[in-house]
């Protein structure tokens, strides 16, 4: 059984698009369970891990992060936002990239989003230490904290201790489609983000075409962002009235909600070799971003002085291994790291040629370490 938790407290009726975005969880996961937590059922999950008259003090969204720590803990499975799109079978894209990490968005050097967390299996150490100090905050709410003081400031340190580089797993929020605009819309940076959110779904002269739209999101969900979402549609209670509306939104819920019926399918060889080298290197201590150009794989690794990238590419079932400096000063760099044994044209070599993914992951593994 495919198991989603979600957070949500509220007098009132849960607004119409986020009703919406709960159909595409029904349409696209099979064998699905639903648990919809609260204050009144919060008991049924996790005990008495958390004073729950304490718990009522923070702000919702802090709630949702520390009840998460503490359900994944406990139970493992998925953890979302109610604010999230999911176009595909979910559970079987991320138990293909890690039956043991905890597996979310955001950016892969600096944090975790916590709209989307998995863990396949019950007990991962860095929920453990998250539940625990967030525990440990909650029954010592200082007078003045951030936003960030039951998730991320607990969270991040863990993300990059060396006890727990194996644990998890940060999947590029635009790489992956995650925060769709961002993917989408040239220009989008953190500074501008609720600007192009809102323009992206909510701007009745914003058109998008959905099918194309559609192939940026590499891993099946996307995450909006409640509190940035007008009011005008937040007030908004029925779904049919919220699908008349114009806005970019609707039409890609009506894209998802609409299209023909998804068959769980193998993943491509393609897609299984990208979750292999995003499992594998994404936690490497170097790993400084991922990207694409036709039909390659491309990482960067960085350090303070020198930035390498592999060209990863498929040759029939076999893989194909180019090696670029990055750097303008490429003898220097071919020097520094001990490259000499490759014959670079310009600032390239090809590294390996009809390669499995083994023998890829080791001659990455060996020439990063240089760095």
């Amino acid at each position: 059984m495919n198991k989603i938790f979600a957070f949500w407290e509220s007098n009132e009726k849960i607004p119409a698009y986020l009703e919406l975005c709960k159909a595409t969880w029904i349409k696209n996961i099979p064998n699905l369970e639903i648990h919809i937590i609260n204050h009144s059922n919060l008991h049924e999950y996790i005990g008495d891990t958390y004073d729950l008259e304490k718990l009522k003090k923070i702000s919702f969204p802090m709630q949702s992060d520390i009840i998460s720590a503490a359900v994944l803990e406990k139970f493992g499975g998925l953890f979302m936002d109610l604010d999230c799109l999911i176009t595909e079978n979910i559970f079987s894209k991320f138990e293909n990239l890690s039956e043991k990490k905890l597996i979310g968005f955001g950016y892969p050097n600096v944090g975790m989003h916590l709209a989307v967390l998995f863990s396949k299996e019950k007990g991962n150490p860095i929920l453990r230490e998250w539940r625990k100090t967030a525990q440990e905050r909650l029954n010592n709410i200082p007078d003045k904290y951030d936003w960030s003081f039951f998730g991320n400031s607990i969270l991040n340190p863990l993300l990059k201790s060396e006890k727990y580089k194996d644990y998890h797993l940060i999947l590029d929020r635009t790489m992956s489609g995650n925060i769709l605009e961002s993917a989408a819309m040239l220009g989008a940076t953190y500074a501008n983000s609720k600007e192009f959110y809102q323009n992206f779904y909510f701007n009745k002269f914003f058109t998008m075409d959905s099918s194309e739209i559609h192939k940026l999101i590499k891993y099946g969900v996307v995450s909006l962002h409640n509190s940035w979402t007008p009011s005008e549609y937040k007030k908004i209670k029925d779904t049919t009235l919220f699908m008349q509306q114009k806005i970019p939104l609707v039409n890609l819920l009506d894209h998802i909600l609409n299209m023909g019926e998804r068959v769980d399918k193998d993943l491509t060889d393609s897609q299984l070799m990208e979750n292999f080298f995003d499992s594998e290197l994404f936690s490497c201590k170097n790993f400084f971003r991922k990207s694409y150009y036709k039909d390659k794989l491309i990482y960067d690794f960085s350090n303070e002085k020198n930035r390498i990238g592999f060209d990863i590419y498929q040759d029939n079932s076999l893989i194909n291994l180019d090696l670029i400096i990055r750097d303008k000063d490429v003898e220097s760099v071919i020097k520094a790291l001990n490259l000499n044994s490759y014959n670079f044209v310009a600032n390239k070599a090809n590294v390996l040629r009809r390669a499995d993914k083994l023998q890829v992951l080791k001659c990455i593994a060996e020439i990063q370490r240089n760095l």
